[in-house]
C-alpha cells in the first residue's frame, strides 16, 4: 500500500466517525496549483477531457499560484480517491503542478 493511500484510508475513517455516509455518491474536489495561468488552464483542459468538471482560480498577485480544482462525482471508498489522485497529480505533473490534497462537502 502507498503512503497516500493510508492516508487516505485514514481520512475516509476520520469521516466515517464523524457520522458521514461513505456508501453514497458525492462530488470530491481535487486541488492543484500552478505557477501560471498557461500551465492552469493547459492542466484544466486536460482533466476536463477525462472527464472531470474543472475551476479556475487566478492568482491574486504576482507572488501567488493558480488553482485549479479538478471534481467528479463518486463513491468516496480510498481506492477509487486514490486512483484519482495519481491520475490528476500524474496530469499535473505535465504541466508543471502539484496536488493539494482532495475533499468534498459535508466531511
Amino acid at each position: 500500500m502507498s503512503t497516500t493511500y493510508e492516508d487516505n484510508a485514514e481520512v475516509l475513517a476520520s469521516i466515517a466517525a464523524e457520522g458521514n455516509d461513505l456508501t453514497q455518491p458525492v462530488t470530491v474536489d481535487f486541488i492543484h496549483f500552478f505557477a501560471d495561468e498557461a500551465s492552469a488552464e493547459a492542466f484544466a483542459e486536460a482533466v476536463e477531457v477525462a472527464g472531470f468538471e474543472t475551476s479556475t482560480l487566478p492568482a491574486e498577485d504576482a507572488d501567488d499560484v493558480w488553482e485549479v480544482t479538478a471534481s467528479r462525482t463518486m463513491v468516496p471508498t480510498c481506492e477509487a480517491i486514490t486512483e484519482v489522485e495519481e491520475q490528476l497529480e500524474g496530469i499535473a505533473q505535465e504541466h508543471d503542478g502539484e496536488s493539494d490534497g482532495w475533499g468534498f462537502v459535508g466531511a
